[in-house]
């Protein structure tokens, strides 16, 4: 896994092999858990799906929201995550806030096994 740091009500964990970051706020993570049975820690991993699907969502006030499609759970679960890329560090790492995280509907596990393999 990779390493974890919290400040306040912010959960960071860092990913160096691709050279970005998560964030959460821990409530909005226990809020998701309740809601769609899916913590942000398990989620994040459909970032590590080769075959995963990055687009555009929404935008949300000046904010563009993005979303991945990928498999977590050993590949027995597809995910999908909303975030935003949040900041670029100095030294190039960028920051993917997680805003939510679910089950990937019918259509979506459709079109992610129509397109990954």
């Amino acid at each position: 896994m990779f390493p974890a740091f919290s400040y306040g009500d912010v959960y960071t964990i860092v990913n160096r092999q691709r050279n970005f970051a998560f964030e959460w706020d821990e409530e909005k993570n226990r809020r998701n858990q309740v809601k769609y049975g899916l913590s942000f820690e398990v989620a994040i991993k459909a970032f590590d799906d080769p075959y995963a699907i990055y687009e555009f969502n929404s935008t949300a006030g000046n904010e563009d929201w993005e979303q991945v499609t990928g498999r977590i759970e050993g590949g027995l679960l597809i995910a999908l995550v909303v975030y935003v890329i949040k900041r670029v560090k100095t030294n190039g790492q960028e920051i993917y806030r997680i805003i939510s995280a679910r089950k990937a509907s019918p259509g979506e596990r459709r079109r992610y096994a129509e397109t990954a393999y």
